[in-house]
């Protein structure tokens, strides 16, 4: 049964081109930058982290963030 789920989940991340890992950004990231990764992992959420080595969670933007944001600001 475990090999099943496990063949299961990898066929899911491939058909669906999920990432293996969690994809993050800094508070330096621009909005650019978080829409290609958005776009380019097929995800609808990017973890805001406090730097690159620590990678401690300080935040969350959501494709909902995104477009609010591109929208309120035409």
């Amino acid at each position: 049964m475990h090999n099943f789920l496990l063949k299961l989940r990898h066929e899911f991340q491939e058909l669906h081109k999920r990432p293996h890992r969690v994809v993050y950004a800094t508070k330096a990231t621009t909005i650019g930058e978080v829409i290609g990764m958005l776009a380019e992992h097929h995800i609808h959420r990017v973890f805001i982290v406090n730097d690159h080595h620590e990678k401690k969670p300080i935040g969350l933007i959501s494709l909902r963030d995104v477009l609010s944001e591109l929208l309120c600001s035409v």
